[in-house]
């Protein structure tokens, strides 16, 4: 329940920033560039949480992987995106 809570302050912060700040950054990056941001700024917010607030202990083996396979998310996404509108002869 604690971890709910706290999380939901941090979602309503977030929407709060969130929306002007894509706006403002649509100027100067590209919609892609905005998600890559978005994913960082929520995996260090999360192991803000988990470390500081529910006392969990940083397991190197499992989050090494879990970044690995999110990396290869995002490279992937970029490749769909990238190619959106092209078609292949």
């Amino acid at each position: 329940m604690k971890a709910f809570v706290i999380s939901i302050i941090f979602v309503l912060l977030e929407y709060v920033f969130g929306i002007p700040g894509n706006k403002w950054a649509n100027e100067f990056l590209s919609v892609f560039d905005i998600m890559i941001l978005i994913i960082v700024f929520d995996l260090i917010n999360l192991y803000i949480l988990n470390f500081f607030v529910l006392k969990n202990k940083i397991q190197p083996l499992k989050h090494g992987i879990c970044l690995i396979l999110l990396g290869i998310v995002i490279m992937l996404s970029a490749d769909v995106i990238n190619n959106t509108g092209k078609i292949e002869k």
